[in-house]
């Protein structure tokens, strides 16, 4: 019937209406991928819409078991896989625009970790989409050692990499 989708923005917001200087960034990305075609973004045919999907701060999806963040150790030397977990509850979600690309490795990984089974993606891999990543950056950051005094650019008698004392 000739209608055609085309496009998505990353809008950092949660207001429901489209927005002109999006669909126009939209339409010069079509045009972008396929020369020749130029629609005006004022024609009274084009319509636009507002989805909202989920997304993790890190633009990763997040695969696996959801953290028990109550009961978190309270030392930076944690690692992922010590983290404590939400005892059967799991994760599979985060795709953002990307879920036809990432939905059948991401179920095939969840997969194999309910059932035992080697993973389809090397281990650095499965840290990177794990949802308790947040907690342990969060960790981590918590207890950071804080620096004393000014940041070493504004400390007096600063030698640079030259070897030259300022």
């Amino acid at each position: 019937d000739g209608l055609h989708a085309v496009g998505a923005s990353y809008d950092h917001d949660r207001d429901p209406e489209p927005r002109y200087a999006c669909t126009k960034d939209n339409l010069s990305r079509l045009a972008a991928i396929l020369p020749g075609v130029d629609i005006d973004p004022n024609d009274p045919a084009l319509a636009s819409r507002v989805g909202f999907r989920p997304v993790a701060p890190d633009r990763l999806p997040l695969v696996g078991p959801l953290p028990d963040c109550p009961n978190l150790p309270q030392h930076t030397g944690a690692q992922l896989r010590e983290l404590p977990c939400q005892p059967g509850l799991y994760g599979l979600l985060g795709y953002a625009s990307r879920g036809l690309v990432w939905a059948q490795l991401m179920a095939e990984a969840l997969a194999c970790l309910l059932e035992g089974e080697p993973a389809p993606m090397e281990s650095d891999l499965l840290a990177a989409i794990d949802p308790r990543r947040f907690a342990l950056r969060e960790l981590h950051r918590s207890e950071s050692p804080k620096r004393k005094g000014p940041p070493p650019s504004e400390r007096p008698d600063r030698t640079d990499t030259t070897g030259q004392t300022r």
